[in-house]
């Protein structure tokens, strides 16, 4: 069960496993504990709720990464307002 059928469907093709995927929006984590899938592929960034379903992370199938995207435009008329918000994330990243 996943949020992402598309990137589930290459990660399996890939290794010659042949799955039945099901899509699913909201808490992915409840298939299992529900009976519908006995796995998940999620994105995953402490694990916690994932343990809290009793369940581990058995492979990583690629790293997630932010990204900060800004209209060109509004980059050059709103920079008084968006640079601020640069300035924070960079100083909450260094910590």
């Amino acid at each position: 069960a996943t949020k992402y059928p598309k990137i589930t469907q290459e990660y399996f093709s890939q290794k010659g496993i042949n799955v039945k995927i099901y899509e699913l929006y909201g808490s992915v984590e409840l298939a299992p504990l529900v009976g519908l899938a006995r796995f998940i592929v999620d994105i995953v960034e402490t694990g916690t709720t994932l343990r809290e379903n009793g369940l581990v992370v058995i492979e990583p199938i690629r790293p997630s990464t932010a990204k900060l995207i800004i209209n060109r435009i509004s980059y050059k008329l709103k920079s008084e307002k968006i640079f601020p918000i640069i300035e924070k994330i960079e100083e909450y990243l260094e910590k």
